[in-house]
């Protein structure tokens, strides 16, 4: 009578070891579902912020370029309009680099 009491006892305990591993497998499943949901979720936010950031640098870049070409135009007339002064101005220019480049 002992013996089958501790068989249903061993059993028993078996049977609730067995529940609590599924339990925990369960868990674990769970735990890696949030893990990866919230990981895509980072990313996500992660990638908004980046697409951000890209979009503001090409938005700086055609700044950046649009007032180049705007120098460029600029200088092109004032060369046309004054052509002397400019070769003058670029003569003035080119000594005294040439003069500190063979001072060093």
């Amino acid at each position: 009578m002992k013996s089958s009491q501790f068989s249903r006892e061993v059993n028993a305990v078996k049977t609730d070891t067995k529940r609590l591993m599924d339990d925990l497998a369960s868990v674990l499943e769970t735990l890696i579902e949030m893990g990866k949901t919230q990981a895509g979720e980072s990313h996500e936010k992660l990638v908004q912020n980046l697409e951000g950031k890209i979009l503001q640098l090409r938005e700086g870049v055609e700044q950046v370029r649009d007032k180049g070409i705007e120098t460029k135009n600029k200088v092109e007339e004032e060369v046309i309009k004054h052509p002397w002064i400019s070769v003058f101005t670029a003569l003035g220019v080119g000594f005294v680099l040439g003069r500190i480049l063979l001072r060093k």
